[in-house]
């Protein structure tokens, strides 16, 4: 119960209620809330934020979607409606976003170069050479092609690449900060992994069979090199 106070002020009474009522009357005084809307011409669309990872969804090596940018190749893939790895290396070179940039692998059992046996995908390359990582900052992950962890599952055989000496290699680096994770080099004329140059800083190469299958048995032309670090190439980590 509300306590009562009498207060006489000349010939003027007043009654306060202390407690419960006074509270009510803060209430009851309080100026009510009014919610403004913010004109539209104030309000703002979040921005698209820019695509940092492609997945590898063939074994096919073509070259025919739209490379300006991952996000181009989503939208814009080649006839056959897949991303390559020739086609994700190449919008790795035109995006100028500071991002690290990553290509993982997602190619379907019923895709062309899947051996059930060793439970493998073949990505069997053309008389080109892979583009060179120039970006610096990407990684190339064969680890995420799903299958047993055992060995890895995707398999690049450069039997078939011819070009100018020194240059028929599986990977040719020559920028900072890539990372190759987890796949079979196999084949290349020069070399399995090519470190080239001073600014080919700061790389890491490592769960990734060089001159051998995934079971473990050598291929009979094996690359000149397996990694070959060159030209003043430096702090980067084998392994």
């Amino acid at each position: 119960m509300a306590t009562q106070r009498h207060i006489t002020t000349g010939s003027t009474r007043w009654a306060l209620l202390v407690g419960v009522l006074f509270l009510a009357i803060q209430s009851a005084m309080a100026p009510p809330t009014t919610l403004l809307a913010m004109p539209a011409r104030f309000a703002t669309a979040a921005p698209d934020l820019p695509i940092d990872s492609i997945a590898v969804t063939t074994t096919a090596d073509a070259a025919d979607g739209n490379t300006a940018s991952f996000a181009a190749l989503l939208s814009q893939p080649g006839a056959d409606g897949a991303v390559s790895l020739r086609e994700a290396l190449l919008a790795t070179s035109t995006m100028t976003t500071p991002a690290a940039l990553t290509i993982t692998f997602g190619i379907p059992a019923s895709g062309a170069g899947y051996n059930s046996t060793e439970n493998t995908w073949t990505i069997t390359l053309g008389m080109q050479a892979l583009p060179a990582l120039a970006r610096g900052n990407v990684t190339v992950d064969g680890s995420t092609q799903p299958g047993p962890a055992t060995h890895p599952r995707i398999v690049l055989d450069g039997a078939g690449v011819y070009e100018a000496a020194g240059f028929s290699n599986g990977f040719t680096i020559t920028s900072g900060r890539n990372t190759i994770l987890g796949l079979a080099l196999i084949n290349f004329y020069d070399d399995g992994v090519l470190l080239d140059g001073p600014a080919a800083a700061f790389n890491h190469i490592a769960g990734c069979f060089i001159g051998a299958r995934p079971n473990g048995s050598a291929e009979p032309s094996a690359s000149y090199f397996g990694i070959e670090i060159r030209a003043g190439a430096h702090d980067n980590i084998i392994g």
